[in-house]
C-alpha cells in the first residue's frame, strides 16, 4: 500500500532533479564571476571560506571512511535496505567488477551528446558538460551572459517553486519509503541509521573543536577570547539551527566581544550566513560514504573527487527554502549511483545532526571574520578584547553596519 506512495514521491523528485543542478551550477558559476574583482576584504574572506571547506572535507576523508568501512552490517539487513531500494542482492553485494581504464573513465566524464546522457540518466557527465559551459559564460561580454544567468535563474527559481510543492509532503513520502523498509527490516535499520547520525554529529562537533586552535593560530588571538567571542551565537545556533537567525549574536561578539573592525564584520559576517556553510564538506561525503557501504557500492577516487568540489561550489548556492540544500546535492548522489530511497531515509533523521551543522557553521564564519581581521591591512585584533582603532570612527558610519548613520 505504502510502495507506490513513496515510489510517487521519489519519481517527483527525480523529475526536477536535472534542471535544478543545472540551472544552480550554471548561475553559481556565471553569476559569481563578478567576485574576482571584489575588494581586498571580499577576497580574503572567499579564500578562507574555500580554505575551510578544503580543510573539512580532508578532514572528513581521512577520520571517517575508516570508521564507516569498520561498521558491519547484518547481511539480512543490507538485503532489505537493497530491496527496499529495487536492487537485487547480487548487483551490490557480490564482487565488484574490476573499474576500467582511466582512459574509459575520463571519456566518460565528456558526454558526445549532453541530451542522450540526461535522457538515460547518465547525471555525472551533465554535470560536468554543466561546469564546463558555465566557465565558458564568464568570459563571454556582460550583456550576453547576463541574458543567460537570467534564463537560468528562471529555470532555478521555477524549480524552487516545484520542490516547495514536493516539501509541503515530505512526511508522508518520508513515512512511506521508511515503513516500506523496516516492514522487512524491523529495528535493525535502526541501528543503521543511529550509526549514521552518531558520527555525523561526532564530526561536526569535531572540526567545531578544531577551529578554536586554527583560529587562534592563524588570526593571532587567544584560543579563550575567540570562544569568548563566539560563545553567543553559538547558543542561538543550537537554539534555533539557522546561521541566519545568528546574524545579530555574531555581529556582537565581532564588535563588542573581539572588538573586529566594524568595516570587517559589517561585510564579512553577512556574506557567510547567507552563503558559506562549511558543514556540507562534512556532512555531504559522510553521507555518500556511508550509503555506498550500505548498499555495498564501490566508489572510484574519480568519483570522490568530483563530488567534493561540485559541492564546495554548491555550499555557495542553495536554494532559500527548508531543506533546499538537501535537493541541491541530490543529483551528486545519483551521479554516484546512490538509491534516492536511502538519501530520503537519511533525509529524515537529519534533525539532530542539523543542530550541530548550524553550530560549526556560526564558528566558523566567525573564524573566518577573525582571521580576514589580521590579514586585511587593518588595526589588529586586540588581545583580552581591548579596543582597537576603528576605519569608521570620526566618519558618521554606524558601528555595526558600517552605514552611513540617519
Amino acid at each position: 500500500m505504502f510502495g507506490p506512495i513513496g515510489e510517487l514521491w521519489v519519481n517527483a523528485l527525480r523529475m526536477i532533479v536535472l534542471p535544478l543542478i543545472v540551472s544552480h551550477i550554471v548561475v553559481a558559476i556565471a553569476a559569481g564571476s563578478g567576485l574576482q574583482r571584489a575588494r581586498r576584504i571580499g577576497g580574503l574572506a572567499l579564500a578562507g571560506f574555500l580554505g575551510l571547506l578544503a580543510l573539512a572535507a580532508t578532514f572528513t576523508l581521512i577520520i571517517a571512511t575508516p570508521l564507516i568501512r569498520g561498521f558491519r552490517i547484518d547481511p539480512e539487513t543490507q538485503a532489505n535496505f537493497l530491496r527496499s531500494a529495487g536492487i537485487a542482492a547480487a548487483e551490490s553485494t557480490g564482487p565488484v567488477e574490476e573499474a576500467g581504464t582511466f582512459a574509459e573513465w575520463l571519456l566518460g566524464m565528456v558526454p558526445a551528446n549532453p541530451l542522450e546522457a540526461a535522457v538515460n540518466g547518465e547525471i555525472l557527465p551533465v554535470l560536468v558538460a554543466t561546469v564546463l559551459f558555465a566557465i565558458a559564460l564568464t568570459r563571454i561580454g556582460a550583456a550576453q551572459r547576463d541574458v543567460v544567468v537570467r534564463f537560468f535563474e528562471a529555470i532555478r527559481d521555477t524549480t524552487h517553486v516545484i520542490i516547495s510543492w514536493i516539501l509541503a509532503v515530505l512526511p508522508i513520502g518520508v513515512f512511506a519509503i521508511a515503513f516500506a523498509l523496516t516492514a522487512g527490516t524491523g529495528f535493525a535499520a535502526a541501528g543503521v541509521v543511529g550509526f549514521f547520525v552518531l558520527l555525523t554529529s561526532v564530526m561536526l562537533i569535531a572540526f567545531t573543536l578544531l577551529l578554536y586552535p586554527i583560529t587562534a593560530v592563524l588570526g593571532r588571538i587567544p584560543l579563550w577570547h575567540f570562544a569568548r567571542g563566539v560563545a553567543p551565537s553559538q547558543v542561538v545556533a543550537l537554539g534555533t539551527r539557522s546561521s541566519l537567525a545568528s546574524l545579530p549574536a555574531l555581529m556582537e561578539g565581532a564588535d563588542n566581544r573581539l572588538r573586529l573592525p566594524a568595516s570587517v564584520s559589517a561585510f564579512v559576517l553577512p556574506l557567510a550566513v547567507s552563503t558559506f556553510k562549511v558543514n556540507r564538506t562534512i556532512s555531504s561525503p559522510i553521507k555518500l560514504l556511508f550509503l555506498a557501504h550500505v548498499y555495498g557500492i564501490a566508489l572510484d577516487p574519480g568519483t570522490v573527487a568530483l563530488f567534493i568540489p561540485t559541492v564546495m561550489i554548491l555550499s555557495f548556492s542553495s536554494p532559500g527554502i527548508p531543506s533546499g540544500g538537501f535537493l541541491v546535492t541530490l543529483p551528486f548522489y545519483l551521479a554516484a549511483g546512490i538509491p534516492i530511497q536511502g538519501i530520503i531515509l537519511l533525509k529524515a533523521v537529519d534533525a539532530i545532526p542539523d543542530i550541530f551543522k548550524t553550530l560549526v557553521n556560526v564558528t566558523a564564519d566567525m573564524s573566518v571574520a577573525t582571521v580576514v581581521s589580521r590579514f586585511a591591512g587593518l588595526p589588529d585584533v586586540a588581545p583580552g578584547g581591548t579596543p582597537v582603532p576603528d576605519p569608521g570612527a570620526g566618519t558618521g558610519l554606524d558601528p555595526v553596519t558600517a552605514l552611513p548613520m540617519s
